[in-house]
């Protein structure tokens, strides 16, 4: 893959409208938090984030080329976890999606029949991405509590 696939202002629009069917069927606490996180929905992951975060993971043994349509969500900022009064002014925590990374992360989900009986209105394509969607932020929103891979990952949003 050298030419990232090219989405139109359609695919987007479906995108976003599947993200935002997601963010109706969330509880209030998660609209809470989403009114001091910003959620910001990109394409895809810039090469310079991609590096940066290839840099900050060593230990993970990644491929940049393939990161960047690997990535679907991405949480910068401090976990409340470890968050501290005496900590200096930084920078606000945003939650990232990614949809090449959530698109064709979806297609695992496509014959997963719990899934399609969750949203029986869409068809399976649909009903993927639509998981997907909400594993890839729901996994987010556990990192901002400070919540790691495995954590997740036990939690079904690995």
């Amino acid at each position: 893959m050298n030419k990232l696939p090219e989405l139109t202002e359609d695919d987007r629009d479906y995108f976003d409208d599947l993200l935002d069917r997601v963010l109706n069927h969330q509880p209030q606490q998660i609209h809470d938090l989403l009114d001091e996180v910003p959620l910001i929905v990109e394409d895809f992951p810039s090469s310079r984030l991609v590096h940066d975060f290839c840099r900050k993971n060593p230990d993970l043994n990644l491929n940049p080329k393939k990161l960047t349509y690997q990535l679907c969500g991405l949480y910068t900022g401090f976990p409340v976890t470890v968050r501290s009064v005496e900590q200096p002014t930084r920078l606000p925590d945003r939650i990232q999606l990614f949809r090449i990374g959530i698109m064709l992360a979806s297609r695992r989900h496509q014959t997963n029949p719990d899934i399609l009986k969750k949203t029986p209105d869409l068809n399976p394509e649909d009903a993927a991405l639509h998981e997907q969607i909400r594993i890839t932020l729901l996994h987010e929103i556990g990192h901002h509590f400070g919540l790691n891979e495995q954590d997740l990952t036990n939690l079904g949003y690995g």
